[in-house]
């Protein structure tokens, strides 16, 4: 039977023994299906905020364990997750934009995506992708508005 999450990053939180802790230690708390970049992996940590971050991510899953569970799981297996990543990537791609506040709905959905895949919820992963189409038409529609917006005035200057 695997571990729950918030129990293996609190045990992994106690164990930590080094001065500097890398990130591919703490992702490995995650469990198997934890990835990171190589150049991120090799990034570190003292050992005093290493376990302070677990400890707070050990926090926020205990937090999001009372309200999520698994509802709709089918939603979170293997083959659905292509159609997942497509959303994530391009909620990730929305949040690097220059957009005032244009990063907070894009970020919202993949938080509850993540939420949802982790937790296997269903629910949770169709709420995040409700979020991100909604990301998605506010972007477009903050886009469009500056589009008109430079065009005018492009418009104005060409004509003085």
């Amino acid at each position: 039977m695997t571990v729950p999450i918030v129990q293996r990053l609190r045990e992994t939180a106690a164990a930590l023994s080094e001065e500097r802790v890398s990130m591919q230690t703490l992702a490995q708390a995650h469990g198997p299906a934890a990835y990171l970049p190589q150049r991120v992996a090799e990034l570190e940590l003292s050992r005093h905020w290493a376990q302070r971050v677990l400890g707070m991510l050990a926090s926020a899953y205990s937090m999001a364990r009372r309200v999520l569970r698994a509802r709709l799981s089918h939603l979170a297996s293997a083959g659905r997750r292509s159609w997942i990543a497509v959303a994530i990537g391009l909620m990730a791609f929305i949040v690097v934009l220059p957009t005032p506040f244009g990063n907070l709905l894009p970020a919202l959905a993949m938080m509850l995506i993540g939420l949802g895949l982790v937790f296997r919820d269903g629910v949770t992963i169709v709420l995040g992708l409700v979020t991100a189409g909604l990301a998605l038409f506010v972007t477009a529609g903050l886009m469009l508005t500056a589009w008109v917006w430079a065009s005018d005035w492009v418009t104005h200057w060409i004509s003085i």
